[in-house]
């Protein structure tokens, strides 16, 4: 059976922000646009996304932030919910746009909210034969459980992590009402969310227990005024209009003009031009990093000039290596040129552990590879090493000394920028992962070559450009005679 995915974007994007804000330390750009909710959203989407087969529909609902029916009908309609944090309300439209880069289908309408769409959605599926999941953090969607014996609605629990799986069979032993009953439920009892009233003096207790009796609220209100000499029935009698209204207010109305929305989110793999491009506007450089992992990804790139192209990215590292060749020494005193990039090739992600292959040095026209056999007698090495006045540009090099400690008469004096360290103080959020780090600065690293000489190669290829960059933040200062020579300690 054909399957058709509905989420409900404003609950799930809430949750998404305020389970990344709690510690107070948001995900930013580097111009300070939050970006917590949208990183978490988008980890939410992907793995909703991956359940699709190529025959099934995806549908994202949205409130529009405008009044709607129910405010016009009531209002006092969530009067009481305090406005939604800035950092949250800037991301809304950013969620958006990384639906359309991920091909996802979103809507919303004027005068509804996105439940009423999700709502209509879940109708029009079940009417086309299609199998129903629900996914949000609002309790409100159990109602849409009474369309169908073929739907499921997934709710967040606390976090964004687990959840709990209600369907039509499970919701009475699970939840204790039928899908029937949730919007009496809300007419009797009230929902302080929403700002309902319910019936004053009648609990959720109560409430539960009489609508096992009765069934619905209009039977209840039958029942007690066949018997108004009992306190409780007198309030339902007495509330009969004001927990009708709520009731109809909480209805979630089905019957929205979905038929468009619902061509359009027919499944639809990734477009790695899109979704690269938002992720570098947003400069989620993780998800770049992984990107040709996602399952149902189109390289649509071939023609057009994209770092994010395999083969382009592939042409690129053989034309720098054209440029630079890769010449392998038995001495460092075959190095003519002084000024360059220096790194070490090792096998093993823990220097501590790591086994030493090779010492590079790159320079403007060639890199420079001296094999560890060859360095165990090359007496060139330690002096090349140890002079003060090279001024050497290295990526990592707290790890660079680690791994020089195993060799007793090399002393590396000559560093004056570290690429790793300085691109942290420009942007601490790139973090320490490698092909994280070179892809903030558009530079993809080819797995196919020599991981080692890229770096090295690189490494001189932006050292200006970071520099320039220190200065002008004012951090020059800062890296030079603070953070630099902290890490030789």
């Amino acid at each position: 059976m054909k399957k058709t995915y509905i989420v409900d974007g404003n609950s799930l994007l809430f949750r998404a922000y305020y389970s990344t804000a709690y510690t107070g330390n948001l995900m930013t750009t580097k111009e300070g646009i939050p970006t917590n909710a949208i990183f978490a959203f988008h980890n939410l989407i992907k793995k909703i996304k991956a359940l699709l087969k190529e025959e099934d529909h995806l549908f994202v609902s949205f409130d529009t932030g405008k009044e709607t029916f129910r405010k016009k009908e009531f209002g006092d309609y969530k009067a009481q919910r305090a406005p939604a944090p800035q950092e949250l309300v800037c991301q809304m439209p950013i969620a958006r746009e990384l639906l359309d880069a991920m091909n996802i289908c979103w809507d919303e309408k004027e005068g509804y909210e996105g439940d009423d769409l999700a709502g209509s959605m879940a109708k029009l599926a079940i009417e086309r034969g299609e199998e129903v999941r629900l996914y949000t953090s609002d309790k409100d969607f159990l109602q849409l459980l009474d369309l169908s014996d073929n739907i499921t609605c997934e709710i967040l629990k606390k976090g964004l992590t687990e959840t709990i799986c209600y369907t039509k069979a499970n919701l009475e032993e699970l939840f204790g009402l039928r899908p029937d009953q949730i919007v009496d439920y809300k007419g009797i009892a009230g929902d302080s969310s929403d700002n309902y009233k319910g019936i004053k003096g009648v609990g959720d207790k109560t409430a539960m227990k009489l609508l096992k009796e009765h069934g619905h609220l209009e039977d209840i209100i039958t029942y007690a005024k066949s018997h108004p000499e009992n306190k409780t029935n007198q309030k339902f009698i007495e509330s009969e209009k004001e927990a009708l209204f709520f009731k109809s207010l909480a209805t979630i109305y089905t019957d929205l003009d979905m038929n468009a929305d619902f061509e359009k989110s027919q499944y639809r793999p990734y477009e790695k031009s899109k979704l690269s491009a938002f992720y570098r506007k947003y400069q989620m450089n993780h998800f770049i990093s992984v990107i040709n992992k996602m399952p149902g990804m189109i390289d649509d790139t071939t023609h057009q000039l994209s770092l994010f192209d395999d083969d382009l990215s592939f042409q690129e590292e053989k034309e720098i290596a054209k440029n630079r060749p890769t010449r392998i020494i038995s001495s460092f005193s075959e190095i003519s040129d002084p000024v360059g990039a220096f790194y070490l090739e090792a096998n093993g992600e823990n220097e501590n552990t790591a086994t030493l292959l090779s010492f590079l040095f790159a320079t403007h026209n060639c890199i420079y590879q001296l094999p560890l056999k060859d360095a165990k007698a090359d007496t060139s090495l330690s002096a090349f090493l140890a002079d003060k006045n090279k001024r050497l540009a290295v990526y990592d090099y707290k790890s660079i000394l680690v791994l020089l400690s195993r060799f007793s008469f090399i002393k590396l004096e000559g560093v004056s920028f570290d690429l790793l360290l300085a691109t942290y103080l420009l942007n601490p959020d790139v973090g320490q992962r490698v092909d994280s780090l070179f892809l903030s600065y558009d530079i993809s690293l080819n797995p196919d070559l020599n991981l080692a000489i890229q770096i090295c190669s690189y490494t001189l290829d932006l050292k200006d450009k970071v520099e320039e960059e220190l200065k002008k933040n004012g951090q020059e200062e800062l890296f030079s005679k603070v953070e630099l020579p902290l890490a030789n300690i």
